[in-house]
């Protein structure tokens, strides 16, 4: 028998070969900056969240950075935030701490929806990639406070010209990715918590941890990396926004769209519900 003269008709089916490794569906939860940011880079890898039976990974991290990133949702977001101080004082009020980042409670909300099994509290991000089968690093590089103070008086602006939704997918989707890649945007000061609430901060952020190890669900990294230790709240280094400094921002931002001549289009972002976001 000549085997190099032997046809096989190929396989045409739309069902796929019963060896074929799927991606694992997934979703994302917890920390709502970080998801949003994830989002779009895994839906840029040709892997964004959903599918059938999905996983839940609840993203989350030291308390302090939660805080920070939660106003900065926020004031990117469909209802806009006030100013930092402000929010952050309004949340350090309250006796719980901000709803995205109750990682246990966040949690047990997708477990009685989809089943313990299928979730998962993740601390060490640089895990994440793995888990959802592709390949990639988070590129987005860190907003300074005052980049996110821009994004938020940009935003009030919007919100009396625009519906919500589009609001929050021109601040996403055009504006943020500009001041990425504005080395001033990037290179200022971070959000940190002032002296006034490191109390509060280190005292939630010791029970976030010892909900999640409560409710005993799988973590991925160190579950101690939860806590804010008062030493380090007191040594963190950054600044609240300022008038003069967004204000360099804004000129910084025109000049160098005038040096261009035009704004390229950013990446389509991914919707990002309040499901997504709780």
């Amino acid at each position: 028998m000549n085997l190099t003269t032997t046809s096989h008709k190929p396989r045409t089916s739309g069902i796929p070969w019963p060896w074929a490794r799927r991606a694992p569906a997934y979703r994302l939860a917890g920390d709502p900056w970080l998801g949003s940011l994830w989002r779009r880079e895994l839906a840029a890898a040709g892997r964004p969240p959903g599918g059938r039976a999905p996983e839940v990974l609840v993203l989350a991290g030291r308390l302090s950075v939660g805080l920070a990133h939660t106003w900065t949702a926020r004031s990117a977001g469909v209802d806009g935030a006030p100013p930092w101080p402000q929010w952050l004082a309004a949340a350090t009020e309250r006796r719980h701490v901000p709803r995205p980042l109750d990682v246990a409670a966040v949690a047990d909300r997708w477990a009685a929806r989809v089943g313990r099994e299928r979730v998962r509290v993740v601390v060490d991000l640089d895990r994440l990639p793995a888990v959802v089968d592709a390949p990639v690093r988070l590129q987005a590089p860190r907003l300074s406070g005052d980049a996110v103070e821009l994004v938020r008086r940009v935003g009030v602006g919007l919100g009396l010209l625009v519906l919500p939704r589009a609001r929050q997918e021109l601040l996403r989707g055009v504006l943020v990715p500009m001041l990425h890649d504005l080395p001033a945007a990037t290179a200022g000061p971070r959000l940190v918590v002032p002296p006034e609430h490191h109390r509060w901060v280190a005292r939630r952020s010791v029970q976030v941890r010892a909900a999640v190890l409560r409710a005993g669900y799988p973590v991925l990294g160190d579950p101690d990396a939860l806590v804010d230790a008062p030493d380090a709240l007191a040594e963190a280094e950054g600044a609240p926004p300022s008038d003069a400094a967004v204000l360099d921002l804004a000129v910084a931002l025109l000049r160098r769209h005038d040096d261009r001549g035009a704004i390229s289009p950013a990446t389509p972002t991914i919707p990002t519900t309040r499901e997504d976001e709780r």
